[in-house]
């Protein structure tokens, strides 16, 4: 039984959002198909190899994530260690999938099967009855691969035929990696997810903080309307808002061990699993900190009957947190590199 089997199209970009992909680093990727060619044949280090599996009707669950350097995520819950072997055996599925080939989405809403797929199948002949046109959008499977910098992604969705040579691919990418759900690694609380992450029994990968702050009017002297901070890994993405130009482009870096590490402490000294849902803001701000499937929310704004005293040390801690995650956002937004629009 797998725990997820179609996923709202509209809510799509929230599932698969964390932890992600590696980012191209050139606005003109480098050719996926070679690539992938060369990471399979040996020519590309197998640690610039990044995996994403959604949906799929897997048995193993909805969610899969692997990384180069073998750290896996299953089903966003359980962190896997994934082997040399296991990796060489992703990057076989994908290309005795023709992944590389095949189209960029099935079954979206208005598609016509083409008489051959690009991969070699014939959907007219082959796929499966579309499910009724009554039927919300729905993913049913994505794939996003990342090697060597270049990135493909493939998704079926629930409008048109079933596209099933892609369907078992995608299942075989989590077949792929049954031998390591045995000996995964879960995590009770958020605290406890923190406290592993800094002593090395969890990959930093496995945390995620998103900090969204608006300003609603606009003060004399000031164009600002807020900004937004999201941190996967050691990766940290920054980005403002202004009332004259709405929101501002997107900036990237990648923290060296010692600012991660000092990021980490940061964050597990702040306590966040001891916030209650609602704090005191003038200013709306929106907390989230997870690591796999533990997290918290905060809504921090100008409640009735809410005051800064209201929550004591609670507050302090939250207010702390919003300082140091505006300083961090000043740093990316000044040396971080400005990523792409159409990068994830």
């Amino acid at each position: 039984m797998f725990l997820r089997k179609t996923i709202p199209a509209t809510l799509f970009c929230l599932a698969v959002s964390a932890p992600p992909l590696s980012a191209a680093a050139a606005t003109a990727p480098p050719p996926f198909k070679k690539n992938l060619q060369d990471a399979t044949g040996g020519k590309i280090p197998v640690e610039s190899l990044a995996v994403s599996v959604t949906g799929c009707r897997s048995s193993l669950g909805y969610r899969l994530q692997v990384w180069g350097d073998g750290t896996g995520f299953l089903n966003e819950e359980r962190q896997i260690a994934i082997t040399k072997a296991q990796l060489k055996s992703i990057l076989k599925t994908l290309s005795d999938g023709k992944f590389a080939d095949l189209a960029k989405d099935y079954g979206a809403p208005g598609s016509k099967p083409a008489k051959k797929d690009p991969a070699g199948a014939e959907p007219d002949s082959k796929a499966r009855p579309a499910p009724p046109r009554q039927a919300a959008l729905e993913v049913l499977c994505n794939v996003e691969v990342s090697v060597g910098g270049a990135r493909k992604m493939v998704t079926q969705f629930n409008k048109g035929a079933i596209h099933e040579p892609f369907m078992k691919l995608g299942r075989d990418l989590f077949e792929a990696v049954r031998d390591s759900a045995a000996s995964a690694k879960t995590v009770k609380t958020l605290g406890e997810g923190l406290e592993a992450i800094e002593k090395g029994g969890l990959s930093r990968r496995a945390l995620f903080l998103l900090m969204n702050r608006i300003i609603e009017t606009k003060t004399p002297g000031s164009d600002a309307a807020g900004w937004l901070i999201r941190i996967e890994g050691d990766e940290v993405s920054a980005s403002e808002r202004t009332f004259s130009k709405g929101e501002g482009p997107v900036y990237r870096t990648k923290l060296d061990a010692k600012a991660s590490a000092k990021l980490l402490q940061t964050v597990r000294q702040s306590q966040p699993d001891q916030f209650p849902p609602n704090l005191y803001e003038e200013t709306y701000t929106d907390l989230k900190v997870s690591v796999l499937n533990r997290s918290v929310n905060v809504n921090a704004r100008q409640f009735a009957g809410m005051d800064a005293k209201t929550h004591l040390d609670k507050q302090a801690r939250f207010d702390q947190l919003v300082q140091a995650m505006e300083t961090l956002l000043r740093t990316v937004l000044k040396e971080g590199k400005q990523v792409p629009i159409d990068t994830p």
